[in-house]
């Protein structure tokens, strides 16, 4: 399972879709449901029925482990304000006993600097923030490159959105360039793809 994750993001960062729906061809053959409608989301096929489902599963489940969190992590492009608020909520909770782990410290930084994105895109700097500061604890356990990356791009966002754009679009960049520097162009241009819907105004 974990594997086929792993397959999924690499798709992703690619932007492969032949890539894609090869590895979706692979896990509905699986017959693991919830996992076949995670790669649907990278193939933009995916329902509101199926968000609906997703969203469904993980407020019922106390503990996340990786498998959760990935869930969370490939479906919050498609979520509501509201869904992402409700499935923000008792985050800390449910993440706490994984937090020391890099794998999955970094994977909840990932679905947090994310959600600062989508509220920072939807005008809500306060929820935004707030995730921002939740983050701190984390970073306190141990720090990696690629969150701080991450993290500064989701500061970028906020300060471009509600202070200054030229000084929001340098941090911004400043961060992308980092990303092609130690995780290569595909990286950097996956994630300069995802600003055009996270920013106000195009860079």
């Amino acid at each position: 399972m974990t594997l086929r994750f792993k397959d999924n993001i690499k798709a992703e960062f690619s932007q492969n879709r032949d890539k894609i729906k090869e590895l979706y061809s692979e896990v509905k053959e699986t017959g693991n449901h919830l996992l076949t409608i995670t790669v649907k989301t990278k193939l933009g096929t995916i329902s509101q029925t199926e968000v609906k489902e997703i969203e469904t599963y993980l407020c019922n489940i106390e503990e996340w482990g990786y498998f959760e969190l990935t869930l969370f992590y490939f479906v919050s492009d498609y979520l509501s304000v509201n869904q992402l608020e409700l499935l923000l909520f008792n985050f800390d909770k449910r993440c706490e006993n994984y937090c020391r782990v890099l794998k999955y410290r970094r994977r909840l930084l990932q679905i947090a600097y994310k959600s600062v994105a989508i509220y920072a895109a939807n005008g809500e700097r306060t929820k935004a923030e707030n995730i921002l500061e939740m983050t701190k604890k984390y970073r306190t356990v141990g720090v990696d490159l690629y969150s701080e990356v991450l993290r500064h791009l989701a500061r970028g966002i906020i300060i471009f959105n509600f202070e200054n754009a030229e000084a929001g679009e340098e941090k911004i960049n400043y961060a992308l360039e980092t990303l092609e520097e130690f995780g290569g162009m595909k990286i950097k241009e996956f994630y300069q793809k995802k600003m055009e819907k996270y920013l106000k105004k195009s860079i």
